[in-house]
């Protein structure tokens, strides 16, 4: 399973910063194209996406507990991209 690290919430857009695997209870990064961290975390996430395939776009999951875990991609407050 992976997680979509999104380049930045202020655009909207879907540009790809970054994807993220589950491994030995963490999400930890395996591809990077623009400077994202290392491992996610839940206090990082300003907002979560599944992608609904009907649609052909992602919508934004309300919010639940452990998000990570219903997420299909992410953006991250501003703070944790730098």
């Amino acid at each position: 399973r992976v997680v979509i690290l999104f380049r930045s919430i202020h655009t909207g857009r879907h540009d790809l910063r970054a994807l993220y695997g589950y491994q030995d209870g963490a999400w930890v990064r395996v591809v990077q194209a623009l400077p994202s961290p290392p491992v996610l975390e839940e206090r990082m996430v300003a907002q979560c996406l599944r992608y609904d395939s009907g649609s052909k776009e992602f919508k934004e999951v309300p919010a639940a507990q452990e998000l990570l875990n219903v997420a299909d991609a992410v953006f991250l407050h501003p703070q944790h991209l730098q």
